[in-house]
């Protein structure tokens, strides 16, 4: 080889060694478990924001939550509470089912439902480290075993590891009740513990509300270490709520700490916002959590009642010929609506009673109905119409501006039932588009009631899409055509599918961490994606209406309504104006919709039922008002 042979050679040499030195630099590499940081998840059971409160008996916890971030913790599983179910939940990243005594983890799979591959679930969180090659170590016994438990092993972490890549330990329930666990957190402060690892404290599992069983007290999540600022609020996207977070969200938040995912998890990783006013904040949502499990049915059952007995007054108002009858039960009906408004309120108020909460939803639905009165005066129109107009305006505002007025409500109580922590829930949609029907809404106003109910960004209701596009479609048609036929609520029904599929594609176009669950089913449906993934769900909620149908509560209202429907149709063959306008039109129209919410939507009895009541009353009173203006009698 020449001279310029190895000069060309040396600098072929200089320049791979270049490359492949700028490769070994630049490019990913596997890390090994030493260079992965490091966390620890503390459980403790029956701990409430009531201890950490000046005077509480764990201030060394609050000092700890101060140095970071703290939310509430919701804690529903599936099916009945029980400490198992907790405790299996916050390892899963997904809702589960367990025995309150088991003796193997067979058992625990053959206990969980078959709904969404349930029993696949079991084991996420340890399954994930597991395929990192990262080490759990851990001490606290079943509660510990449950979280850390692995899909193929029931030995599933190293006990007492205390360089595990994590560390789970669970403090007895004795030094829980006796605030000796205070004297662990003051050691965790005074040793710094948190400076170089990630730490949280989780309570999983809390006592039932006093005088509001079955619901239980939310737990606490407290998260303190590097990346988390003293002082925070913390939130996920699973409730779209400061300050609230879900037991499923823990495993997420864990795994993400590793960059590694939980396929199929329903959580979402926790963030830590600033907030001015952290403890503020959380004792407000405490309080109307409580609140609400202590009303809900005492004070829902009450308003059935009156509701009730103001519809049948009114029908037996009807057949009299006293004035007076018919105003008081124009006012009665009047009063039942301006209930559904002040719930609205009075879950901001949230009373600790159940009797101070029905006195302040008395009041103010008492307001609202002498309000209604004098606006319908000036305005030259009627008292219920405006009453109705002021609902629907509050239920779209607040689901486009995000006040949460809804899921406060004892309607909602999101935070007590967990089953929807953002947008319209069933019952309010219902009540939404009944009274926009009722008020025979405009097409403009309809077209706004289906952006509220359905876009991702607001309702997120895929189920109220299709019945309030099917109904307000067909409420136009019946003004239009003199009547509905068969092939307008056929056309209806079809442009509900092109909208709901639509806000779907929308839904679907968001970031993962944003999406509703049918923007996440579109996109990642395990049986199917696309419209695929809308028939998955469709299906699903058809199978669990058809099994709601059937328990007596449902069966007994149904019957009811059914009666009073036969009432008020008897009463409208004398032709009063104002109610055949309706009959012929609005209800119809109500019908169709409440047939699809049946159909189409999770617990869609409720809102179908909901869609025909604030007709029902619009019904009565524009019967009451042709009588008491035409003075003649009515036949039936």
């Amino acid at each position: 080889m020449g001279r310029l042979g190895r000069v060309r050679a040396g600098r072929a040499t200089l320049l791979i060694t270049l490359l492949a030195l700028t490769l070994l630099f630049t490019l990913p590499h596997p890390a090994h478990a030493a260079d992965k940081p490091k966390a620890v998840l503390v459980l403790i059971s029956g701990v409430t924001i009531d201890d950490l409160k000046p005077g509480g008996k764990l201030p060394a916890l609050r000092q700890l939550a101060e140095r970071g971030g703290v939310a509430l913790l919701h804690n529903r599983v599936w099916g009945d509470f029980n400490r198992n179910a907790a405790y299996l939940s916050v390892g899963a990243g997904e809702r589960m089912a367990a025995p309150p005594q088991f003796y193997g983890q067979t058992e625990l799979r053959d206990f969980q439902p078959d709904v969404s591959n349930r029993a696949s679930k079991i084991g996420a969180l340890g399954d994930a480290l597991r395929r990192e090659r990262l080490d759990i170590g851990g001490r606290g016994g079943l509660e510990a075993w449950l979280v850390a438990v692995r899909s193929d092993d029931e030995t599933s972490f190293l006990p007492y590891n205390t360089k595990a890549s994590l560390f789970i330990e669970k403090l007895p329930d004795q030094d829980v009740a006796s605030g000796k666990v205070n004297h662990y957190f003051r050691v965790l402060l005074d040793r710094n513990a948190f400076a170089k690892r990630r730490i949280y404290v989780a309570v999983p599992s809390t006592s039932e509300i006093s005088g509001g069983a079955p619901y239980r007290r939310l737990g606490l999540l407290i998260a303190v270490g590097p990346g988390i600022e003293p002082g925070s609020l913390l939130t996920s996207p699973t409730t779209r709520t400061p300050g609230l977070v879900a037991n499923v969200d823990i495993a997420p938040t864990i795994t993400e700490l590793y960059g590694i995912t939980i396929p199929g998890a329903a959580g979402q990783p926790v963030r830590a916002g600033a907030s001015r006013d952290v403890w503020g904040i959380l004792d407000a949502l405490d309080r109307q959590t409580n609140a609400a499990a202590r009303a809900t049915t005492p004070v829902l059952a009450g308003y059935g009642i009156f509701a009730g007995v103001s519809c049948l007054f009114a029908l037996f108002a009807l057949r009299s010929d006293s004035r007076k009858w018919h105003f008081t039960a124009r006012f009665l009906l009047l009063t039942a609506a301006g209930v559904l408004p002040a719930l609205l309120a009075v879950g901001v108020i949230a009373p600790q009673t159940p009797l101070s909460y029905g006195a302040a939803l008395a009041a103010i639905a008492v307001s609202i109905a002498v309000a209604s009165h004098f606006a319908a005066s000036r305005f030259g129109t009627e008292p219920l119409i405006v009453l109705f107009y002021g609902l629907v305006l509050a239920v779209v505002g607040d689901a486009v501006l995000h006040t949460r007025l809804v899921e406060r409500s004892l309607l909602s109580a999101s935070t007590l039932t967990g089953i929807r922590f953002y947008g319209i829930g069933n019952e309010w949609f219902g009540l939404l588009l009944g009274a926009a029907l009722a008020c025979v809404a405009p097409w403009w106003l309809g077209v706004v009631v289906v952006c509220a109910v359905g876009l991702p960004y607001f309702g997120a209701d895929a189920g109220g899409t299709l019945a309030a596009t099917t109904a307000f479609a067909a409420l136009l048609f019946a003004k239009r055509k003199d009547g509905l036929k068969r092939r307008y609520v056929a056309a209806a029904f079809a442009l509900s599918i092109v909208v709901t599929a639509v806000f779907a594609l929308l839904d679907r176009l968001q970031p993962g961490s944003t999406r509703s669950h049918v923007g996440a089913a579109v996109a990642t449906g395990e049986t199917a994606s696309g419209v695929g993934a809308l028939a998955d769900l469709a299906l699903r909620k058809v199978a669990m209406n058809a099994s709601l149908f059937l328990s007596p509560w449902t069966l007994m209202t149904i019957i009811a309504m059914v009666l009073i429907g036969f009432g008020v149709r008897r009463l409208t063959e004398g032709g009063l104006p104002r109610a055949l306008g309706l009959r012929s039109a609005v209800v119809p129209a109500a019908i169709s919709g409440a047939i699809v919410a049946f159909l189409f939507n999770d617990g869609g009895v409720a809102a179908g039922l909901l869609i025909m009541v604030p007709v029902l009353v619009r019904f009565l009173d524009a019967l009451l008002a042709d009588r008491v203006e035409r003075g003649l009698p009515v036949s039936g």
